[in-house]
């Protein structure tokens, strides 16, 4: 489940409260062209490639992951051909629709106006670690309080990831959504925003309590690239 949610909603938790997380990417020059295809003709071939075939159609399907460092880019050359070949980029769910995720996102990950907030639903142990974690990572309280428990799970283990030098910035789908944008190729879902957080969303309460208990367990976690 955390693979769906930091693809889906990594944009709209850096938008709304945490931009130091999106602000860790900025401030690097981008190299020229020549230097990206020099830099792209000795990259590694990191990840899952795989290309499946049927007649004269061909699909090729990457395995992604929703954090990054910025020295996991360019590609490897022989990937940027693939995709160059593509007459689409087919994500899970497009989520780099600013508008649209934060609608998805109001409507389902927090109360409503006028509704009792996430702290008066936590005990008060769990409302004391969550605390101290908002003030670790500089987090507006207000808006923290205003999330349901599962949507603070995942912002916290966006926000951890990030901590560890891993941002959702330099996910495999903001690649791929910026390779579509610089190719004029369309960018395709397979699911939806909707589907996927109203799948958090119909979790029960106790669930919602656990899953966000565990991510404050994971608050030290170190994330170690393989080679």
């Amino acid at each position: 489940m955390h693979r769906v949610l930091f693809q889906t909603v990594f944009a709209a938790v850096v938008a709304l409260i945490a931009p130091a997380a999106g602000a860790q990417a900025g401030g690097t020059a981008a190299p020229s062209g020549d230097t990206l295809l020099k830099q792209a003709e000795t990259a590694p071939k990191r990840g899952f490639f795989w290309e499946a075939r049927k007649g004269d159609r061909k699909i090729y399907l990457l395995g992604t992951v929703h954090v990054g460092r910025a020295d996991f880019y360019p590609p490897n050359i022989e990937y940027i051909r693939r995709f160059n070949e593509a007459t689409a980029i087919v994500v899970e769910a497009n989520v780099f629709d600013a508008k649209r995720v934060g609608e998805v996102v109001q409507k389902l990950a927090l109360y409503a106006e006028g509704e009792l907030g996430l702290d008066t639903r936590l005990s008060a142990d769990l409302k004391t670690r969550v605390t101290a974690q908002t003030k670790r990572f500089g987090l507006d309280t207000n808006r923290i309080w205003r999330m349901k428990p599962w949507m603070l799970a995942n912002t916290l283990v966006i926000l951890q990831a990030a901590n560890s030098g891993y941002n959702p910035a330099f996910a495999t789908e903001a690649f791929l959504f910026q390779y579509a944008s610089n190719t004029s190729k369309p960018l395709l879902e397979i699911e939806s925003i909707e589907l996927q957080l109203s799948i958090f969303d119909r979790s029960d309460a106790d669930t919602q309590i656990s899953y966000l208990e565990q991510a404050l367990r994971g608050r030290g976690f170190t994330i170690t690239p393989v080679p």
